[in-house]
């Protein structure tokens, strides 16, 4: 193939351990006029060397990798490269999962489940500057949201980030509410920061007060949502 054409083409890296998956990654994304997959990757210390190598426009990402988790290898990556778009490629729902992918800097999530039309509508809309997700996994984000009732202004000027964070949240509260959007449990959360498993039930509960929230999955769409992690 001409490599100029090549250049107008949107690339693509996959980095999946299953190497069935990427075979058929690569076919279905290669048929479609507008793609080029540049890389593949077994692992996610491999991806991040790949990536940048080939510099692809988006990359399917999966969760579970071999010596760096996919969400970690994102992590890493947006850090270096935040315009490169990363969609996590996973057959994962779990709440934990999605936010921890989220909090890391992942512009999409999609199931390996889906059809070859859905990937390719979901790294279009990625790359069109758009955050995808999975309408079944979209589910959580959405009950995430619901019910939470919003603080009454009566025109009062919107304050500064800090200024709320200052307001609402402690300093530990806030460092428990950022380990909570990275997708630790309270235990993980205990052990990370030397902490009884109690005190860090005392603290999601004055958390899920100030936000006025209802669980631990809603507290971290607040905290994404209103920049406080």
């Amino acid at each position: 193939m001409d490599e100029n054409e090549n250049d107008s083409k949107l690339k693509i890296a996959i980095i999946d351990d299953h190497e069935i998956c990427r075979v058929g990654l690569k076919i279905i994304l290669n048929n479609y006029e507008g793609f080029v997959v540049v890389a593949e990757a077994a692992d996610g210390e491999m991806a991040i060397k790949v990536i940048e190598k080939s510099k692809p426009n988006i990359v399917l990402m999966d969760i579970s990798l071999p010596y760096l988790d996919g969400i970690s290898a994102t992590r890493k990556i947006k850090e270096k490269h935040p315009d490169i778009k990363i969609i996590m490629f996973t057959s994962r729902e779990s709440e934990q999962d999605l936010f921890a992918a989220l909090s890391a800097g992942a512009d999409g999530y999609c199931r390996k489940e889906s059809a070859g039309a859905v990937i390719i509508n979901a790294i279009k809309s990625v790359a069109d500057g758009a955050v995808w997700l999975d309408p079944l996994v979209a589910n959580l984000v959405l009950s995430a949201y619901t019910h939470q009732p919003e603080p009454v202004r009566h025109n009062e000027p919107n304050l500064p980030k800090e200024k709320c964070r200052e307001n609402s949240l402690s300093v530990r509260e806030l460092e428990v509410l950022k380990l909570v959007v990275e997708g630790l449990s309270n235990q993980e959360i205990a052990n990370k920061l030397f902490l009884s498993l109690e005190t860090v039930k005392t603290h999601m509960r004055r958390i899920m007060d100030k936000l006025v929230v209802s669980d631990r999955t809603q507290a971290a769409v607040k905290a994404m949502r209103n920049g406080l992690v």
